[in-house]
């Protein structure tokens, strides 16, 4: 490894183990010495001998299969019995990677609590999650051993100072930001309908199809309860994309009019009759033009529907496609499913909610452990004696460490540093000494440490000093903004100028934006290669945010420049994320806007 940061005296590195063709090197005679190692009887290894090595290879050549041979090494993948093997063989290297850790050899990285319950015990069942309904009874299980591993609870009676849905909130909402696993079925069954939808021709879709939605779209189809257990489920999933989806009108061959859901902002009542429930978009388009067909609008739509969908711009080509409006790119994405069950989404877009604490605690360039003591404090479940106390009537609230008859209590420590702006600067630095006191002071309790105050300030410094040049230094190295229209360098503009042809001219384009109206002014300068006023144009809109109008602004330069017929032209404009999607440099725009830079 190339160490680049030389003036560092220590650093810690994580190493990440690549298992992807594990299966294919296992030596058998290692495999049988283990099971011996592990007390399996002479008999047993034998039979598991023959199984593994009585296998053959042929390699097809030209289409045609070589003479076979016999394979001296290696588990084969879909042989049930492989996965347990295997699992034998990665037991003796983990028990390899403990014995250089006991001899000092090597240092683990101990992962808290949190980092756990979020990484791997919620993780466990995701896999069945994404086919099946796991039934409450089985969800509150498992959502009982992670609250009882979070806590470090092992007994009926033990205290659990918060509930266990509250701090599987979000972080801003006061929780730690934990999955409810309850809430996380149902994107992860979506996530598989989503694909089911996009991959018509896969063999699984392919056969789900014959058997369930023959002939019809799988959104469209009649939901049945005769059927097996998965399919319940995946249909749980459709319905859930059907509540939430919006079609995205190109040529409206596949949107049903009045089923499907297209307009971007409906308004009841949608249509004023009922006609053919099987009309689609496209019988309200005018094909040649790519415009609405006014008087159809009119007749069925209701007089605000009927305006908001005249309004719509029609795209130029290319086929609908359903899009998922809680993801920028469209596509469907688990994270934004669950923060739709979970009402996330809906406080996350109220700038008006929310409480400052916790919108500044989890900002802080500090250390997890530590935020996580300052939320413990602010709660007031920091389980001091005092709050120890509140559950336990023969609990002494009295500081034990000091005996001079003051309370243990540190409930008011971190609100009002944390909400004081004064204090800012030095907020990290005092919680992290806080926090270093706390864990020395655990230590003496609970496992008979004695204390020593000159040694826990010097290692409650260092730790500050190590927090302030590794995290902060770090945060601010990969701070980057978050501004969609992030202006390019107009300073290369003189230089591209001068490369362009004399008989090329140039439009600049440009647009305003109205956060509280949604409304749009675009403007746009003809010049020559001079840059000699040539001419101009202005047209107003209503768009949904700045990027939408700057990528309109383009988009009407280039039809401009179309019904002048216009041949050798240069557009510039300003806005450096549309410019570099346009040149195929960037796919980060959102959805609806890749559409126009398509077209």
């Amino acid at each position: 490894m190339k160490r680049k940061r030389k003036k560092d005296k220590w650093g810690v590195m994580g190493l990440k183990l690549d298992m992807s063709k594990a299966f294919d090197i296992v030596k058998w005679g290692f495999l049988g010495d283990i099971l011996k190692a592990f007390g399996f009887s002479e008999h047993w290894c034998d039979l598991i001998y023959q199984c593994i090595s009585t296998s053959s290879i042929s390699i097809m050549l030209n289409g045609s299969p070589c003479k076979s041979y016999r394979p001296t090494r290696g588990l084969r993948q879909g042989d049930p019995l492989s996965p347990y093997l295997f699992i034998i063989c990665m037991e003796t290297f983990s028990r390899y990677l403990l014995q250089a850790e006991q001899n000092n050899l090597i240092h683990g990285v101990k992962a808290g609590r949190s980092v756990m319950v979020q990484h791997v015990l919620k993780s466990s069942p995701i896999y069945h999650m994404n086919t099946f309904t796991i039934p409450d009874n089985i969800i509150n299980s498992m959502e009982s051993s992670q609250r009882d591993f979070w806590w470090g609870k092992s007994r009926p009676g033990d205290i659990y100072f918060r509930a266990w849905p509250r701090i599987c909130t979000h972080k801003q909402q006061g929780g730690l930001g934990f999955r409810n696993l309850k809430y996380m079925n149902l994107p992860l069954l979506s996530k598989t309908t989503w694909k089911l939808i996009h991959n018509p021709n896969a063999l699984w879709v392919i056969i789900l199809r014959y058997k369930y939605f023959r002939n019809v779209h799988p959104l469209h189809h009649p939901r049945k309860t005769d059927c097996s257990w998965a399919w319940q489920s995946i249909s749980r999933g459709l319905d859930f994309i059907a509540q939430n989806d919006v079609w995205e009108v190109k040529n409206g061959k596949n949107i049903l009019a009045f089923e499907d859901k297209w307009l971007s902002s409906p308004v009841e009542l949608v249509r004023k009759t009922r006609p053919n429930p099987n009309l689609t978009v496209s019988a309200l388009i005018d094909e040649d033009t790519k415009n609405w067909i006014t008087d159809l609008v009119h007749a069925f739509f209701t007089p605000q529907n009927a305006k908001n969908i005249l309004e719509f711009r029609i795209s130029f080509s290319g086929n609908d496609k359903l899009i998922w409006p809680y993801s920028k790119n469209g596509d469907f994405s688990v994270k934004s499913a669950y923060k739709v069950i979970s009402g996330e989404i809906n406080y996350m877009n109220n700038s008006q909610v929310g409480n400052p604490f916790y919108k500044t605690l989890w900002k802080l360039s500090i250390l997890s452990k530590v935020a996580l003591f300052i939320w413990k404090c602010h709660e007031k479940i920091i389980p001091s004696n005092f709050v120890l106390a509140r559950y336990n009537n023969t609990h002494d609230a009295y500081c034990s460490t000091c005996n001079n008859g003051q309370i243990e209590t540190l409930n008011t420590l971190s609100s009002s540093w944390t909400t004081d702006c004064t204090m800012k600067d030095k907020i990290c630095d005092v919680f992290t000494i806080a926090w270093s006191i706390w864990k020395d002071r655990c230590f003496h309790i609970f496992q008979g440490k004695t204390l020593n105050h000159y040694s826990t300030a010097r290692l409650a410094l260092k730790l500050v000093t190590d927090t302030d040049n590794y995290l902060r230094n770090v945060s601010a190295q990969h701070v980057q903004s978050n501004d969609p229209v992030a202006e390019i360098n107009l300073s290369s503009v003189n230089t591209v100028m001068a490369y362009l042809p004399q008989d090329c001219v140039i439009i600049f384009s440009d647009a305003a934006f109205d956060k509280d109206t949604k409304t749009s002014g675009i403007g746009l300068i003809l010049t020559d290669n001079s840059c000699s006023f040539i001419g101009c144009k202005l047209k107003a809109g209503s768009v949904r945010n700045v990027e939408e109008a700057e990528t309109l602004a383009l988009l009407e330069a280039v039809q401009w420049a179309k019904a002048k017929s216009l041949e050798k032209v240069c557009f510039i404009s300003d806005v450096k994320l549309v410019i570099e999607s346009l040149n195929s440099l960037s796919n980060q725009l959102y959805w609806y806007n890749k559409t126009v830079i398509e077209d």
